[in-house]
């Protein structure tokens, strides 16, 4: 079944949006499917110990730029959100973790 980090959301014109966090019940890998209009915005997965202070991976693995999906493990327990920056008016995503 599809966690939906992102459904169709714009994101801050020229901010940054943190959608809704949710958290990780096992260490099983996670797909995720990132797809929409970008318009020049980044779409990252943070992570978190505990929905409180956030992280991003200093890699590309968490960050989309364009449709794409990637497949990453981390640990149960883990809290994950999805955060849109740079969004301009025509943004619009999508960020599924199955």
């Amino acid at each position: 079944m599809a966690v939906k980090l992102l459904d169709a959301d714009a994101g801050t014109i020229g901010g940054t949006y943190n959608a809704g966090a949710v958290l990780n019940p096992d260490s099983v890998q996670k797909t995720f499917f990132c797809w929409g209009v970008f318009a020049e915005a980044s779409v990252y997965i943070e992570y978190s110990p505990d929905g409180i202070e956030w992280f991003r991976d200093k890699t590309e693995e968490s960050r989309f730029t364009e449709k794409d999906l990637r497949t990453l493990k981390f640990a149960p327990g883990v809290h994950i959100r999805a955060v849109i920056v740079g969004a301009t008016a025509p943004t619009l995503l999508n960020l599924w973790m199955m």
